[in-house]
């Protein structure tokens, strides 16, 4: 992507598993800690395949996307479409600027995969009726398990290796995140169902 772009490159290094999942960071509103939720919203969306290599084992991928300037949020972590974890009180937040391309960590998305489906099971969710969706959300779930990477850090080292290799247009320009806290209020659809995002949108209580 041309350094002059209007559009920004996010990358993320995620341990495949073996069921499909998504990890999805929301356009934010910093001074209304809010989602931009509305018929137009800005999303970032890794799609991540559930994937088993030809030894049995499952490796670790570099996904990259192209993104809209603006402030993000780590929103949920989803998988097959049905069971989310919601960063609703302890996420990270990002600001991308046109022609930005932006190394977000290293995501141990193995630990959060495991707790969803601890979570399921307490709650008697494992199964999804009609394909309704399930959130579960903080404080009973871990922040956003994703390093911070510096210029000299491993996991950024590492990604400048994987762009030297396999994002040519980049031009070098990989740099690592800049992350603040970040916390959103969550609603509810029609149905009355509390979900994280939702129609009719609750403000974020500390805590809470």
């Amino acid at each position: 992507m041309a350094q002059h772009s209007s559009y920004a490159v996010v990358l993320l290094r995620v341990d495949p598993a073996q069921e499909d999942f998504d990890v999805n960071l929301m356009a934010y509103d910093e001074a209304a800690q809010s989602l931009g939720i509305h018929l137009f919203t800005d999303a970032i969306r890794f799609h991540i395949p559930g994937a088993i290599q030809s030894n049995g084992m499952i490796g670790t991928s570099y996904v990259a996307l192209v993104a809209k300037p603006g402030t993000y949020v780590f929103q949920d972590i989803v998988q097959q479409h049905i069971w989310g974890l919601c960063f609703n009180n302890s996420s990270l937040a990002f600001t991308l600027n046109p022609g930005d391309v932006v190394f977000l960590g290293n995501l141990n998305n193995r630990v959060h995969l495991g707790q969803l489906q601890r979570l399921a099971v307490a709650h008697h969710e494992v199964t999804a009726p009609n394909g309704a969706m399930k959130d579960f959300f903080d404080p009973e779930i871990l922040p956003p398990q994703v390093t911070r990477p510096g210029l000299t850090t491993p996991d950024f080292l590492e990604a400048k290796r994987y762009e030297a290799a396999n994002m040519p247009t980049s031009n070098g320009r990989l740099k690592p995140v800049e992350y603040r806290p970040a916390k959103f209020g969550v609603g509810y659809v029609w149905t009355g169902e509390k979900v994280c995002g939702g129609l009719m949108r609750n403000d974020p209580k500390p805590g809470g």
